[in-house]
């Protein structure tokens, strides 16, 4: 069963902003953290960095799920957004995060200007913060971003929580 992700940042949820893309393509968004994580950041840029992400992943998966999933480490949290979509083929998977590049020999029926994932890299440099991607084409990709963690007195921007099961 799909578990609905929140992030915990005011007027946004998550899952409900990318309702209408799954549920037109039969998608699972999955999510998966363990409770309480906190990371010192910029949530506006993060909570743009995952959009894109997550929508990207929509875009270019015919059928089965989107997986959010948060795996801690000792001082920094790696956020992976995983799909079972067409895949990137490893010539261009540099190339993809340039200005206006898309790969329409993948997409057939999405539109859209080429510029999320030249967003996701600005928005992570100005973060200090590494992107990274693994691909297989026909298997799926899975970017994944890495972030410090802070300390629970920190005055952090975004909490990262357990989803609303309700």
């Amino acid at each position: 069963m799909p578990i609905e992700p929140k992030f915990t940042t005011p007027g946004f949820d998550f899952a409900y902003a990318m309702r209408s893309g799954m549920e037109r393509k039969g998608l699972a968004l999955l999510f998966q953290a363990p409770a309480g994580l906190v990371v010192l950041t910029d949530r506006h840029l993060l909570r743009r960095m995952l959009f894109n992400l997550v929508s990207n992943g929509i875009k270019y998966t015919r059928r089965g799920h989107v997986q959010v999933r948060c795996e801690p480490a000792s001082k920094t949290l790696r956020i992976v957004i995983e799909d079972t979509g067409v895949g990137i083929p490893a010539d261009k998977q540099q190339e993809i995060f340039s200005e206006f590049v898309r790969l329409d020999e993948l997409r057939h029926d999405e539109q859209g200007l080429g510029i999320g994932l030249s967003v996701v890299a600005r928005a992570a440099r100005l973060l200090g913060a590494e992107v990274s991607l693994q691909s297989r084409v026909g298997q799926g990709s899975a970017f994944s971003v890495e972030l410090p963690l802070a300390s629970a007195d920190a005055g952090s921007e975004t909490t990262v929580s357990q989803p609303n099961r309700s």
